[in-house]
């Protein structure tokens, strides 16, 4: 089945593009994730989840206690 989608040109991925330095600096320096507050503190731990354990994306994500 998998064989018969992508012939048909359905199974093409496209991936997003690599997040440079400077737009890391200025998404850690905004007030969204400013680890002083509790709502700052929260939307900042997804990110670092993200960028220091998940070396593959979301692959094992949901497997993660």
């Amino acid at each position: 089945m998998l064989t018969n989608i992508k012939r048909s040109g359905k199974g093409s991925v496209v991936h997003k593009g690599i997040i440079n330095e400077e737009d890391i600096s200025k998404l850690y320096s905004s007030h969204i994730l400013d680890k002083n507050t509790a709502q700052g503190l929260r939307n900042k731990f997804f990110p670092d989840v993200m960028f220091y354990t998940c070396r593959r994306g979301r692959e094992n994500l949901r497997k993660m206690k």
